[in-house]
C-alpha cells in the first residue's frame, strides 16, 4: 500500500514541470488545458453536463483519443511537456532581454549636440465664437483601436465583425469577459453570443455565419475572409419618347385668275360702207 501511495521521483518532475504552464485554474469553466501560443492555459467553454468537468469538444475528444494537453488539474503528457518547454527556450531566446542576445552595437562617433534654436513667435489664437445653444455638437469620429496596455488580459468572447468573426477588443473582468460581454453571457447560460474565440460558435449563429460567406463568396465564416460591399445593380435608363413635330399645313393652291372672254371687236362703219349696195330688178 506504502509503494502505491508514494510518488516516484520521475512523476513529481512532471507534475513541477507541468505548473509552469498551468494558470489559475477556475472551476466554472472547462478543465482542458489548451496550447495559448506555448504558454498554457484553461479552456474558456462552459462544462457540460456529462463531461466531467470538461466541454462538449473536449469530452468528445477526450472519449475518442485524449486530451492532448491534459487538464489544468493534472499534468502535461511528456511529449506535449517537452513542445511546451521547447517553446518557452524559443521565446526566451528571442527576448530582447535575454543573456543570448548580442549586445548593441556602440556607435562609431560621437554624437554632436545641435545648437539651441530659438523658436518663432508664434500668433495669438483668434478667438473662436461662443457656440450658439442650439446648434448641436458634431459626432466624433471613431478612432483606431489602441491596443491594451501590457498584462491587461483581453475579453475573449467572439464578435460578429460584419460576419468575419473577430475577438472583442475591451479589457477582461477577471473571467476572460468584458462587462458587456459578461452581462451577454448571463442571458445565455454562461456563453456569449457568439461564443468563445477558441471555442464552438452556437448553431444558429453559425448559421448566420455561413449565410455571410455564402452570400461574400467565401469558403466559411473566417477572420481572414475580405470585406466586400455588395454594389446595388445600376438601374437601367429608359430612352424617353422623342417628340413627334407637329405637321404644318400645306398651303392651299392658288386659284388661277379666269380667263376674261376677248371683246369680239366691232366692224368698222368703213367696211359696211364699202359694201355694194344691191340694187332692186
Amino acid at each position: 500500500m506504502t509503494a502505491q501511495v508514494a510518488r516516484s521521483p520521475a512523476m513529481a518532475s512532471i507534475q513541477e514541470r507541468s505548473t509552469r504552464f498551468t494558470p489559475k485554474v477556475n472551476a466554472s469553466f472547462c478543465m482542458a488545458r489548451v496550447w495559448n501560443g506555448g504558454q498554457g492555459g484553461q479552456c474558456p467553454m462552459m462544462p457540460s453536463a456529462s463531461g466531467f468537468g470538461l466541454c462538449k469538444t473536449h469530452a468528445e475528444r477526450h472519449a475518442a483519443e485524449g486530451l492532448a494537453h491534459g487538464r489544468v488539474d493534472g499534468t502535461i503528457p511528456l511529449e506535449k511537456l517537452e513542445e511546451f518547454e521547447k517553446r518557452a527556450e524559443k521565446n526566451a531566446m528571442n527576448s530582447p532581454t535575454s543573456p543570448g542576445s548580442p549586445p548593441a552595437r556602440s556607435p562609431s562617433r560621437t554624437p554632436r549636440k545641435a545648437p539651441p534654436q530659438t523658436p518663432p513667435p508664434r500668433a495669438s489664437p483668434a478667438p473662436s465664437a461662443a457656440p450658439s445653444p442650439s446648434a448641436s455638437p458634431a459626432p466624433s469620429k471613431r478612432g483606431p483601436n489602441v491596443p491594451l496596455p501590457e498584462g491587461i488580459p483581453r475579453c475573449e468572447a467572439r464578435v460578429w465583425a460584419q460576419g468575419r468573426g473577430a475577438q472583442c477588443t475591451k479589457p477582461a473582468e477577471g473571467q476572460k469577459l468584458c462587462k458587456q460581454h459578461l452581462k451577454d453571457a448571463a442571458k445565455h447560460e454562461g456563453v456569449p453570443t457568439h461564443g468563445f474565440v477558441n471555442g464552438e460558435i452556437p448553431s444558429e449563429k453559425y448559421e448566420e455565419f455561413k449565410k455571410i460567406a455564402a452570400k461574400n463568396g467565401w469558403g466559411t465564416a473566417s477572420p481572414d475572409a475580405p470585406s466586400r460591399k455588395a454594389r446595388a445593380p445600376a438601374t437601367p435608363r429608359t430612352a424617353t419618347p422623342k417628340a413627334t413635330p407637329k405637321a404644318t399645313p400645306k398651303a392651299s393652291p392658288k386659284a388661277s385668275p379666269r380667263a376674261s372672254p376677248k371683246s369680239t371687236p366691232m366692224k368698222s362703219l368703213k367696211s359696211v360702207l364699202k359694201r355694194p349696195a344691191i340694187r332692186p330688178t
